[in-house]
């Protein structure tokens, strides 16, 4: 996963996930991905939109991705957004990013 525009933000891992809290400045936020359509899902996040990619099924090292909007640019106040990468299950990307967002 690529973040463009991102300013800021430091990377952790969290039981092999890279967890990333940081700064944009414009949206739409391009974010590459290459997965086929249906394994990408719009959601929300404690009311936040994200792009989740799940796993693939049946691949012992499958994982999944997921970008979160935290905060829209407004002005000179930069967005704020939560990626997390590599984490062993859509539900655990989703507790992940949950626990990066006050």
């Amino acid at each position: 996963m690529v973040l463009v525009n991102n300013e800021a933000g430091g990377r952790e891992a969290h039981n092999g996930a890279g967890l990333a809290r940081g700064y944009i400045r414009a949206v739409p936020v391009p974010v590459v991905r290459d997965a086929p359509r249906d394994r990408l899902e719009l959601i929300t996040v404690e009311g936040h939109p994200g792009l989740l990619e799940h796993p693939v099924e049946g691949f012992p090292y499958g994982k999944a991705n997921l970008i979160v909007i935290e905060r829209y640019p407004e002005g000179d106040t930069p967005g704020i957004i939560v990626s997390v990468t590599m984490a062993s299950s859509a539900e655990d990307a989703i507790k992940y990013a949950e626990e990066m967002m006050p």
